[in-house]
């Protein structure tokens, strides 16, 4: 009894850490799906695919539809495309053969059937492959479940997928751009500004995970392409999750002269009849230049998954859409500046006010002082993005007028309100001298959690600047879950976990209040910087404003 109420306590207690996620605001393609339907949404994208099912839907629901990200017909017939999608799927022993597909309707197949799960439930289960007018497919797989008394729901069930199958194919209904380049379906994806996607799979309790590493496109010699390939490959070496050696037990080349792949394998200190195997190689992309893959397979048994991973990447980057995908991000994030932004000379310096509760400063209010005696409340955007007559139209209330009034500023804002800001040395931020540099790791640490059920988050985001003018940034999280065991007052933590990620270096420039990151893949951030006014001589200045949020010297520790 004392380990179900332990458990039942976790999952209570991971429930109210993680319920702002289960609230999020429906995308618009969900929308889209609700509007379409009467009554589905849809899930953000996770995975490679999409979920689609019931609006009240549950975790334990078996109602759904998955949506795979759409893929190029590339010369591909429907049904071999299927058959080597998913060849055979097994459902409580029971097999589904992908060969057996039958043809819904013109460009449309699918395969499956009745199966019974560990609950004595009856399931119907498909899987299929829609093409659309836009001459692309779009891999599904669906669930619905009669149980007794429940004929009519299944039926309903049924007759939703069918319509969802016919909106997609009209393209009355399209899939969203997945978030990241490279999406291939039951792989996390990840893109990181130097370029490089990054693909992982794991088991069920991600003790094992499978790692396939895509650079960006790029010119490489072919007398030196073998060189690279190989040192692309060593870069996952680190990333064996198996605790394998850095020394290979074996390294060859395999494949074809025009088309070879380096295959090294390592002992693994697991399982020591098994192995690990590291493959890396290239891909030619339409434009004529070259794509590094690599994939670290933890084992043999992996060895059909990590093949299908490479292969599905392979497909995806020979289309083109990795790298038309990749561009629209680069575009997205690289704003360009307006014609008549805000400069340097034209600001006073930033007054804010600083929100407290209970001696504890939670945020912070910053306003842009134009000497003109115009005040923008806003400095979390870099003045030189803000174009004043655009602004004042679209964000009325966001401007006023100041008047000084002794060491305070009044100010009289758009929709009438007024405010009094401490207007002195010691709160008074500037912007940086043109190519100031900085140096150490500048961050902020920012927790949640509740006393009650002993739950915590936290996080820890920041920058590393060198005076050489590059920078990286990281982020990392850890959450702890507590809760009572039997005949226990007193909390205990019976669960944590947390990760983290970090950039790969790249180059700032800092002109007044505005700091700018040019980031390897061609990205442009352009953000908003100021100092402290009593550190301006400062070269070890305690903390920096960027975006508006205080970035403390070694992250305030």
């Amino acid at each position: 009894m004392a380990w179900k109420r332990l458990w039942l306590v976790f999952v209570g207690a991971l429930a109210l850490l993680f319920s702002a996620h289960a609230k999020a605001e429906p995308t618009d393609f969900s929308k889209q799906v609700t509007a379409l339907t009467g009554d589905w949404v849809a899930e953000d994208w996770k995975e490679g695919w999409i979920k689609l099912h019931p609006e009240k839907y549950t975790w334990q629901s078996d109602y759904y539809m998955e949506l795979v990200a759409e893929e190029p017909v590339l010369e591909r017939n429907a049904q071999e495309a299927l058959i080597k999608k998913y060849d055979v799927i097994t459902r409580e022993k029971v097999p589904f053969d992908s060969r057996e597909a039958k043809q819904v309707f013109s460009g449309a197949w699918a395969f499956g059937g009745h199966w019974i799960d560990s609950y004595g439930d009856r399931n119907i289960s498909l899987w299929g492959v829609i093409t659309t007018a836009a001459n692309s497919f779009v891999f599904f797989s669906a669930n619905c479940q009669p149980g007794k008394g429940r004929g009519a729901e299944s039926d309903a069930c049924v007759a939703k997928i069918s319509k969802i199958m016919e909106l997609l194919q009209s393209r009355s209904l399209v899939l969203p751009e997945p978030p990241v380049p490279l999406t291939v379906s039951g792989w996390k994806g990840q893109y990181d500004n130097s370029g490089v996607s990054t693909l992982t799979n794991s088991n069920y309790n991600s003790t094992v995970t499978a790692i396939i590493r895509v650079s960006p496109p790029l010119n490489i010699p072919a007398d030196s392409l073998q060189n690279v390939i190989e040192e692309f490959g060593q870069a996952l070496w680190d990333d064996l999750v198996t605790g394998a050696s850095k020394t290979p037990s074996a390294q060859r080349w395999v494949g074809t002269t025009t088309d070879p792949w380096l295959r090294t394998t390592f002992p693994n200190t697991i399982e020591t009849e098994n192995e690990s195997t590291v493959m890396a190689g290239s891909v030619k992309i339409a434009d004529g230049r070259t794509v590094l893959l690599s994939v670290s397979c933890p084992y043999i048994g992996w060895q059909s998954t990590c093949a299908r991973g490479i292969e599905q990447s392979k497909l995806f980057l020979t289309s083109g859409i990795v790298e038309q995908r990749r561009q629209k991000i680069i575009v997205a994030n690289s704003k360009p500046l307006p014609v008549n932004g805000l400069k340097n000379s034209d600001i006073l310096g930033i007054y804010g006010t600083y929100s407290t509760h209970g001696g504890v400063t939670l945020s912070y209010d910053g306003n842009y002082f134009l000497k003109n005696g115009q005040v923008f409340n806003g400095a979390d955007d870099a003045p030189a993005m803000i174009d004043p007559v655009v602004s004042q139209k679209s964000n009325p209330e966001s401007w006023g007028r100041w008047t000084r009034k002794g060491s305070e500023m009044h100010v009289v804002w758009g929709d009438g309100g007024t405010d009094d800001i401490s207007a002195t040395q010691d709160n008074l931020q500037i912007g940086g001298p043109k190519g100031m540099r900085l140096e150490g790791y500048y961050g902020s640490i920012s927790s949640s959690g509740s006393l009650i059920t002993n739950t915590g988050f936290v996080n820890r985001s920041g920058y590393t600047f060198n005076a050489d003018g590059t920078f990286t940034s990281s982020s990392s999280n850890m959450f702890s879950v507590g809760g009572f065991v039997a005949d226990n007052i007193l909390p205990v933590q019976i669960a944590a976990g947390g990760g983290g990620s970090k950039s790969a270096k790249a180059r700032y420039e800092i002109d007044g209040y505005m700091i700018t990151f040019f980031y390897p893949d061609g990205q442009i951030s352009r953000r908003a910087f100021a100092m402290n006014a009593k550190d301006a001589n400062n070269p070890k200045r305690e903390t920096i404003y960027i975006d508006g949020s205080a970035q403390t010297l070694n992250g305030g520790e």
